[in-house]
């Protein structure tokens, strides 16, 4: 079964960019032990934070350029609005309702 990780930016400050290599560093940790389908991560951020989230996020993520999307919420972009907007837009939802429907 195929995972979508959601990870929203809300904001996007100087002492939080070692949150944001550590959270992507766990992210590719966790993908080399999911065994049950693909795990993808979905970031979500403001316009303002895209060009550091993308510059950060394309550094630690070098050589696994096909595992995430970086998606602009030109919306609200505080917590809720953010994951909001993403489940709007994975792909693993469909899958997974489709599964639950076949079961007994």
């Amino acid at each position: 079964m195929d995972i979508t990780v959601i990870l929203p930016i809300h904001k996007l400050e100087n002492e939080d960019f070692d949150y944001l290599r550590k959270s992507l560093t766990s992210y590719l940790n966790n993908q080399t032990s999911y065994s049950h389908g693909k795990l993808k991560l979905m970031i979500i951020a403001s316009q303002e934070a895209q060009q550091t989230v993308t510059t950060i996020t394309n550094s630690v993520m070098s050589g696994n350029e096909n595992n995430y999307s970086i998606v602009i919420n030109d919306g609200d972009t505080d917590f809720c609005s953010q994951i909001n907007t993403a489940v709007k837009l994975i792909d693993t939802e469909e899958e997974m309702r489709t599964k639950l429907n076949k079961r007994p």
